[in-house]
């Protein structure tokens, strides 16, 4: 989960984050408890499965979320019922009782449902019969519901390896490049890597760029994000000083969303090194900030017109209504021995009230 912080100071970022104490999951709770509302009750199980949204982890409490959606008839809900009860999460195994909610959840065309069905029957599991073919044609009808990248790297793993089907290597990395396209799925980013190193001697010839690219991105996407969802955690819970030195070892793991949030915690320290992580932040309004930062010389730079006004119109070529006033207003009135352009002034003033079209603005 990566939370941004870098609008902490204008909008509440810890609502529907602080778990069962959170309004708005009380809220989603009693839609789900009182009004039988089956999509509350989905998202609920969804919360206590992964211990999502600062809720501690309840495989038991999600479960029975989970059933009561499926009883209901959500599609949702057969299919995380029937996957707890495959495995016995939260409640004791029965793998007929799993494979019914499965069949009847892949009448309504759910993912996870033809997935899983395809695991079962791919593998043999469940006291089912190992058929990998049919486990394929359940992979391919998940995969043509185009919703998630596991479906497409089920069906791809089994074109490239021949499983249930002659080997396939071209179809096979068109569901991998599918896959990681639209979904940036993992193991189907790490594949496409392998193939582009020809780790297994498969191809010819090796693409040292491409493979490179592909492993990279595989790395960003490992497990050890989590990192990032302690700092906000720890944000959550006021321990400011632990919050930093956990978004900085988010940073060294090259998370856009961890420079920002250092930004915005050593600007709330008072700390004047804000700067360093403001270069490195994706969020729009960090040009804006940098600019600031420039213009009154704080964050740890010495003041500089020249520099505040090129961060000013980023900002502004990022579409934020201030960078662009704030060229508009050093033009015009030559801010910091600048020359005057009052065309230059017009024209950005312009911009700001396009690209922000509230009364506000235009009285200003």
């Amino acid at each position: 989960e990566m939370n941004s912080l870098f609008h902490a100071d204008d909008v509440n970022v810890a609502q529907g984050q602080e778990g069962d104490n959170d309004k708005w999951i009380q809220f989603q709770k009693m839609r789900a408890d009182k009004d039988e509302d089956v999509e509350a009750m989905v998202a609920m199980g969804d919360l206590y499965y992964w211990g999502a949204r600062g809720c501690v982890r309840d495989h038991s409490l999600a479960f029975q979320y989970f059933e009561r959606a499926a009883t209901l008839g959500s599609p949702h809900g057969m299919s995380a019922a029937g996957g707890m009860l495959l495995k016995g999460e939260g409640t004791a195994q029965d793998n007929e009782t799993a494979i019914r909610w499965y069949e009847q959840a892949a009448t309504f065309h759910n993912v996870r449902a033809l997935n899983g069905l395809g695991y079962i029957h791919f593998y043999g599991t469940a006291n089912c019969t190992q058929n990998q073919t049919k486990g394929l044609e359940y992979f391919e009808q998940a995969a043509a519901q185009h919703t998630d990248g596991d479906s497409l790297f089920n069906a791809g793993y089994c074109h490239f390896a021949g499983h249930g089907t002659p080997a396939n290597a071209t179809r096979a990395l068109a569901y991998f490049r599918d896959a990681a396209r639209s979904f940036g799925h993992f193991d189907s980013i790490f594949e496409l890597g392998k193939v582009a190193l020809n780790v297994d001697g498969t191809f010819d010839d090796r693409h040292l760029g491409d493979g490179i690219t592909y492993l990279r991105a595989a790395s960003a996407a490992g497990d050890w994000g989590k990192v990032a969802r302690q700092g906000f955690d720890a944000y959550l819970k006021h321990e400011y000083h632990h919050a930093i030195w956990l978004y900085h070892e988010a940073r060294e793991y090259g998370y856009p969303v961890a420079a920002g949030n250092l930004a915005f915690l050593y600007d709330a320290a008072g700390l004047n090194n804000s700067a360093t992580y403001l270069l490195e932040a994706t969020e729009v309004e960090a040009s804006l900030r940098l600019g600031d930062c420039y213009y009154y010389g704080k964050c740890g730079v010495e003041s500089s017109v020249q520099l505040a006004m090129y961060w000013y119109t980023r900002a502004s070529a990022d579409g934020v209504s201030v960078g662009a006033y704030n060229v508009g207003f050093m033009n015009e009135f030559g801010i910091g021995g600048l020359p005057v352009n009052v065309d230059r002034a017009k024209q950005y003033y312009e911009r700001a009230m396009d690209l922000s079209p509230s009364w506000e603005t235009w009285f200003a």
